[in-house]
């Protein structure tokens, strides 16, 4: 068994001390590590959540595109992977852990084939293509992965399966909060890639649901976020989608949270905070089969936002 610091040590000399940014020796190294079969493929994701969620979602069709009969063997290289390869069980076989300088290192490697290992991410191939216009972060996706050439055929993405544990947990984490089931509102302002709202925008956005009758549920990883009159407790991924089917709403910040938590088939209004933002990365821009409202944030108009997003809830 090769120890995992070795191997990255190893990589790290032959990828930056020798400046390759892919090695053939690498390769071998963590083919070894993983035990890749021959009839395998492996994917390596550095993308953050929303873009995983995605990629893991048309897994299947890459599969059937490229004919490989055995599900996919993951690598992720953040924490939270873990969690959303739990929620494709039937497109991907087994998850591995690596370090994320090991990924960035094999990026460029980009043939899809059985005993291979393909980055889901090559760091030229987006930044040509995000920067064209017009910029649809779906349909690039499907260009990274090369999903791309049957424009005629829509593609069909693979619904997450959540284990029986997570229902539960999410279930007892619910009812541990005392909310109330179909009159709770979910409030995410968190964002890593688009520009946040100032918190007093959520706080009176929280007072204004409070006033209808309403309980409000903070999904937030920030401790320095604070909002007066709401629930907080930890959610895992797949535990988010659960849970917001008990509170029956949600609203967020446009973010990865929002590329999974729509799953749940709950009423969600998604808040842009620049109009550039709303068409590349609108929800509607692939099918999730639910109620999805999307606003842009002006700071000038953000009373009137406030009351549309309080009415809607209501109707």
């Amino acid at each position: 068994m090769i120890n995992l610091g070795i191997l990255k040590k190893k990589l790290q000399r032959i990828c930056y001390v020798k400046k390759y940014p892919f090695h053939k020796i690498s390769i071998f190294l963590l083919k070894r590590k993983i035990n890749l079969q021959k009839d395998e493929l492996a994917v390596i994701s550095i993308f953050n959540s929303g873009e995983t969620y995605l990629v893991c979602s048309l897994l299947e069709e890459l599969r059937r595109a490229n004919k490989i009969d055995k599900p996919i063997v993951l690598l992720g290289t953040k924490n939270y992977h873990r969690q959303i390869y739990e929620m494709f069980p039937s497109q991907i076989s087994r998850y591995y852990q690596i370090d994320p300088y090991i990924g960035q290192c094999l990026q460029h490697l980009r043939q899809i084939k059985t005993g291979e290992i393909f980055s889901a991410y090559e760091d030229s191939v987006w930044k040509t293509l995000y920067h064209k216009e017009p910029f649809n972060q779906f349909e690039l996706l499907k260009k990274i992965i090369f999903l791309d050439s049957d424009a005629t055929r829509k593609l069909k993405m693979t619904e997450p399966f959540i284990s029986e544990e997570q229902q539960k947990s999410a279930y007892e984490k619910f009812n541990k909060l005392n909310l109330l089931v179909g009159k709770t509102v979910i409030i995410s302002p968190e964002a890593v890639t688009v520009k946040v709202i100032p918190i007093s925008f959520w706080q009176k956005l929280t007072d204004e649901i409070v006033k209808l009758g309403y309980q409000v549920f903070l999904n937030s990883m920030d401790k320095t976020i604070s909002l007066e009159n709401v629930s907080k407790t930890f959610l895992t991924l797949p535990e988010s989608i659960i849970f917001a089917k008990y509170c029956g709403n949600v609203i967020a910040l446009r973010s990865g949270f929002c590329d999974i938590v729509v799953n749940s088939k709950v009423r969600s209004q998604v808040i842009y905070s620049d109009e550039k933002d709303l068409q590349p990365f609108s929800i509607k821009n692939y099918e999730t089969g639910n109620l999805v409202d999307e606003y842009v944030y002006i700071s000038s108009q953000e009373d009137n936002l406030i009351s549309t997003l309080v009415d809607r809830l209501s109707k």
